[in-house]
C-alpha cells in the first residue's frame, strides 16, 4: 500500500483504477485483507465510486437469497444486488436425517442419484456443477460418477466437457445452470470450516474482527451465486451449517428420513420442479402442517397419504379424483385437505404456493368455475359440502368436497 501511495499522491498526476468485490473477498488464508476495500477512502481521499449491483447470471430467487446471507456480515460495503433475470425456481434444501447420514455427512449415493436424475431429464453434463468446502468427498463422488460412464470435465483440459467438481474456492469465476452444494454442515471440515488460520497470518493482519466466520460466509456466498437457475443445498439434521438458518426462508425445505423418500422426491418431484409444471402432479408431496414428506399407507377405509413425521404430526390426505378448480394465486389445482382448524382447500403445489380456502365457513376469498369462469358458491346439501357455479341455471359444474 505504501508503494502505491508513492505513485498516487497529491503531487502526482497518476490515476489509480481499482475493481473488486468485498462480498467475494475469500483469500484471507493467503494474507488478503478485506479492509483495503472498506478503508479505501482513508488511503486515497475523495475517490469516485461506482457500484455494480446488477446481476446478469442468477435468477431473482437466488440473488435475493444470497443478499439475505451476506447481510449478516458486519464489515462490508452497504449495497443491494438485484437480478436482471427472471424469478426462477426456488432453490431446494435437502435436510437428510442424521439416522441415515454417513458419519454426519451426506450419503454420496444420494448425490449420485440426483445427478443421474438431472441427466435423465435432458440436462447436459457440462451444465452441472457440484461444490463442496473441501475436495476429498468431491473426488470420491467424481470417481463414482466416472465409473458409471458419466461425462466428467478433465482437469487441465479447457476444451473437455462434463460435470464439474469444484471446491468453493476453485468455483469462483465459474457458473452453471445446475449447482449442487454438498455437505453444508457444521464441524471441523464443515461450512464454515472450523480450522482457523495460523497465528503467523494473524500477526500480518491489520484488521481485527470476527474475520473467520465473515470470510466463510463470503465463501458460501460465492458458492451460492455460481448457480444460474437451479440450486440444490444438502445438509444433515442436527448438524446443519449455521448459514442454513440465514437462507432457509428462501428455500423449499425437504426433510428426508429414508432412501425410499429420497427416491420418491428424485423420481417424481424433481422432474416437476425442473419444468415448473406442477399441473402434472397427481398427489401432494409435502405435509400441509410441518412440510415433511407424505408417504402412502393403508387403513381400514383404503389407501391414504400420511405425514412421515407421525406420531408427532397426524396430518392425513385421502386419495381423491382431482377436480378442475384452480388456485387464484398460481393457477394450479386445489385439493381438499384437513388441518388444525378443520377442512379446507389447499394448493396442490404446497409449499410453493400456500393459498387456502376455508370450507367450514363461508370464505371471503373467491374461486371461479372452471367451465364458465363465474364465481363458485359454497353450499350445504344433505350434510354434504359442495362448490357449485353461481350461474347454475346455465352451468352444471359442481364439486362435492365431502
Amino acid at each position: 500500500m505504501e508503494l502505491k501511495k508513492g505513485f498516487v499522491n497529491e503531487n502526482s498526476n497518476t490515476k489509480l483504477f481499482c475493481v473488486g468485490d468485498d462480498w467475494q473477498s475469500i483469500y484471507q488464508f493467503t494474507g488478503s485483507d478485506v479492509s483495503f476495500f472498506l478503508e479505501f477512502h482513508e488511503h486515497f481521499s475523495h475517490p469516485e465510486v461506482s457500484y455494480l449491483e446488477r446481476n446478469y447470471r442468477s435468477t431473482e430467487n437466488i440473488v435475493n437469497m444470497s443478499n439475505s446471507l451476506i447481510s449478516h456480515n458486519k464489515k462490508q460495503i452497504s449495497k443491494t444486488a438485484f437480478s436482471q433475470g427472471e424469478t426462477g425456481a426456488k432453490p431446494i434444501l435437502f435436510r437428510i436425517s442424521d439416522q441415515i447420514s454417513e458419519y454426519s455427512k451426506i450419503p454420496l449415493e444420494y448425490v449420485y442419484q440426483l445427478i443421474k436424475r438431472l441427466l435423465s431429464e435432458g440436462v447436459k453434463a457440462e451444465e452441472i456443477m457440484v461444490i463442496s468446502r473441501f475436495n476429498k468427498r468431491l473426488k470420491e463422488l467424481e470417481i463414482k460418477c466416472g465409473a458409471n460412464k458419466m461425462d466428467i470435465k478433465e482437469f487441465g483440459a479447457p476444451r473437455s466437457k462434463g460435470i464439474r467438481f469444484y471446491s468453493a474456492h476453485k468455483s469462483k469465476g465459474s457458473q452453471s445452470k445446475y449447482v449442487i452444494l454438498l455437505d453444508i454442515i457444521s464441524g471441523l471440515y464443515g461450512f464454515p470450516c472450523e480450522i482457523q488460520d495460523s497465528s503467523v497470518l494473524d500477526l500480518a493482519r491489520r484488521f481485527k474482527t470476527k474475520s473467520h466466520i465473515e470470510e466463510e460466509r463470503r465463501l458460501f456466498y460465492v458458492a451460492l451465486t455460481r448457480s444460474e437457475e437451479f440450486l440444490y443445498v444438502l445438509t444433515v439434521e442436527n448438524n446443519e451449517s449455521l448459514f442454513i438458518d440465514e437462507i432457509e426462508s428462501s428455500l423449499i425445505s425437504i426433510y428426508i428420513t429414508s432412501r425410499t423418500q429420497w427416491d420418491l422426491i428424485i423420481d417424481n418431484y424433481i422432474p416437476v420442479h425442473l419444468k415448473n409444471d406442477y399441473n402434472t402432479i397427481k398427489r401432494p408431496f409435502f405435509c400441509q402442517r410441518c412440510g415433511r414428506i407424505l408417504v402412502e399407507r393403508s387403513g381400514k377405509y383404503g389407501d391414504f397419504l400420511s405425514c412421515s413425521g407421525y406420531p408427532n404430526c397426524d396430518f392425513t390426505y385421502n386419495f381423491i379424483e382431482l377436480n378442475d378448480i384452480v388456485c387464484p394465486i398460481c393457477g394450479k389445482k386445489l385439493v381438499p385437505r384437513t388441518g388444525k382448524y378443520g377442512k379446507f382447500l389447499g394448493c396442490i403445489v404446497y409449499p410453493n404456493c400456500k393459498f387456502t380456502y376455508n370450507i367450514e365457513v363461508k370464505s371471503k376469498k373467491k374461486l371461479y368455475c372452471p367451465k364458465c369462469e363465474k364465481r363458485l358458491q359454497l353450499v350445504d346439501l344433505k350434510d354434504k359440502k359442495q362448490l357449485i357455479c353461481s350461474n347454475s341455471s346455465k352451468c352444471d359444474f359442481r364439486f362435492e368436497i365431502y
